[in-house]
């Protein structure tokens, strides 16, 4: 459909007329001629849909724009409610905290003076000062090997081990000292001391032969007899015997210390020495397998140990690699007791002058001095010196639930009010907490 063509018609007014009337007729027209396109002018028919395209398409647009500008506003307000409403909760209910700092009653004391730990006892006796205590003992024995450090012109044996073997049958066979061992070249080495060869076993009749090591020595002097590992070593005494072909020996290591000059040997101070060295050696290892067993709730002082030398034995004869040894047996003894029931006993002791029972010691310090112990007795007297502070008790999980809810002032007076309290510092977060809050895990209880 064509647009209707608005044509503006003005009026010819002679120029003599009026201003004012020429003007009332011009807006006159105007006005006229925007009514007649406002009227003539038509939205287009939508065949197809039976509809006015353009109004129907204003019309929805604008409630559209309506329904999203009003849905905004409400989720806005939605918004800034609960934003507001989050941080009223978390300034209420999240940030408030308080901290409680309780200074308990404290008492100083000290002791000074020895305490007697007795293995005849079973309990603590406050009168005597006497504790229960144990005396623990570890024996045993050890060979040690020492290089002499004397030199003099001579001659020396060969030395080894040669292993001795029973492929004779279920009996044992006892070999005197210096009992001859032949090598296949015909060397001869003599055993040191006497020894029991055991029986070999029978198993469904055959014999499972038993075997030992033993001791020899060269027959002769010098060089030539420091051989390397033998196959085999007869016995010359066996030999016209069955035994002969029953019992033999074998090595696996050299013979040594065969030689003719300047040789080595052990002198009067190299004894001595490795006595000693011996006995301290056997000492420390005694001491170190009974500490490796010992119990974790037992006390052992350095010096309250006795360590006694049961046999010793020093062989001045060299072996194949030169050394000459030492053999030790002994034991060793410590008193020990239980720490728990020392401290027991000093706080017996406290409160006999006046420390009330119900306090707990606090920055312990004890020095142990060296005990004068009687073995015989059984008993140790321990000098010590002994440092502690008593404070009062105070159960702060109890103290925590009591003090929910309380205002500034009833939280200090009534924490003040309880027995054993010395002073308090109470902190409050944030600044515009004045009570304590009613969850637990916002309040904290520290006890010094």
């Amino acid at each position: 459909m064509k647009k209707k063509k608005i044509v503006k018609v003005l009026d010819i007014v002679p120029v003599s007329g009026k201003r004012t009337h020429r003007a009332k007729v011009k807006k006159e027209r105007t006005e006229e001629v925007n009514f007649v396109e406002k009227k003539d002018v038509f939205p287009e028919f939508d065949l197809k849909n039976d509809s006015f395209l353009k109004e129907t398409e204003s019309f929805e647009g604008e409630e559209k724009k309506s329904k999203k500008s009003v849905l905004k506003k409400v989720l806005r307000l939605v918004l800034i409610l609960g934003i507001g409403g989050g941080v009223i909760y978390v300034a209420f209910f999240i940030l408030p905290k308080v901290e409680v700092r309780v200074f308990s009653k404290k008492v100083p004391w000290s002791f000074e003076g020895s305490v007697v730990v007795n293995k005849n006892i079973n309990q603590i006796d406050l009168a005597s000062k006497q504790i229960p205590g144990e005396i623990l003992v570890k024996k045993g024995n050890q060979v040690f090997k020492f290089t002499p450090s004397g030199k003099k012109m001579g001659e020396s044996k060969a030395r080894g081990v040669i292993t001795v073997v029973n492929n004779f049958g279920p009996v044992s066979q006892k070999l005197v000292a210096t009992t001859r061992f032949q090598t296949a070249d015909g060397k001869i080495f003599r055993l040191v001391s006497d020894v029991i060869i055991p029986p070999a076993k029978v198993v469904d009749g055959k014999i499972q032969p038993s075997s030992i090591d033993v001791q020899v020595i060269a027959d002769k002097a010098g060089p030539d007899y420091n051989i390397g590992p033998q196959s085999k070593f007869t016995i010359p005494g066996f030999q016209g015997t069955q035994k002969y072909q029953g019992f033999y020996g074998y090595s696996t290591q050299p013979m040594k210390g065969g030689a003719v000059g300047e040789i080595s040997f052990v002198t009067e101070e190299d004894a001595e020495k490795a006595e000693a060295e011996a006995e301290t050696k056997l000492k420390e290892a005694l001491l170190s397998s009974l500490l490796m067993s010992f119990p974790q709730d037992l006390v052992y002082l350095d010096n309250a140990y006795d360590f006694a030398v049961l046999k010793k034995e020093v062989d001045s004869n060299l072996d194949e690699n030169g050394q000459f040894s030492v053999f030790v047996d002994g034991q060793i003894s410590l008193i020990v007791f239980k720490k728990e029931n020392l401290v027991e006993l000093l706080k017996k002791i406290a409160w006999e002058e006046n420390i009330p029972q119900n306090y707990v010691q606090t920055q312990e310090k004890l020095e142990y001095q060296k005990p004068l112990v009687d073995w015989k007795a059984g008993r140790a007297e321990i000098p010590l010196k002994y440092k502690t502070v008593f404070a009062a008790p105070l159960d702060a999980n109890k103290l925590k639930k009591e003090i929910l809810g309380k205002k500034e002032t009833e939280l200090k007076s009534y924490i003040l009010s309880l027995a054993g309290i010395d002073k308090l510092n109470v902190s409050f977060w944030p600044f515009w907490v004045k009570s304590v809050p009613q969850k637990e895990n916002r309040v904290q209880i520290i006890v010094e």
